[in-house]
């Protein structure tokens, strides 16, 4: 299954959460990029979905209990083959269990199970 999205990646390694809303440059306006979302052998994606006024947000999430273990990936426009505007973050792959997801100002507030070969989705409040 492949989800067109831009992950967004710091390349360094370390584990970390931003407190507050997040914003960071996102791609230009019409950029579609595609990702394999990769699910099995113990791993699953998550959809997060948003409004379009959090286009440029980064949505964090952290497996529960491991509020150090944070990531986050942009929500952009994504394409759905019709005629509907869907407003999504996409984490593409997983470990399965049970994740936190943070409102914009940092706390977690829902949590979602992301279960093996499977694509959880969700509404980022």
């Amino acid at each position: 299954m492949t989800s067109p999205i831009t992950p967004h990646e710091h390349g360094d390694g370390h584990g970390h959460g931003h407190a507050g809303e997040v914003r960071a440059e996102a791609p230009p306006a019409g950029t579609v990029a595609a990702v394999m979302v990769d699910v099995g052998d113990g791993y699953g994606a998550l959809i997060l979905y948003a409004g379009a006024d959090r286009v440029g947000l980064e949505p964090e999430i952290h497996p529960v209990g491991r509020p150090e273990d944070r990531q986050h990936v942009w929500v952009l426009e994504r394409e759905t083959g019709g005629p509907t505007r869907v407003y999504a973050a996409v984490f593409p792959s997983l470990p399965a269990g049970r994740y936190a997801i943070c409102s914009p100002r940092g706390e977690a507030t829902q949590e979602v199970e992301v279960v093996d070969e499977e694509v959880a989705e969700a509404h980022w409040e």
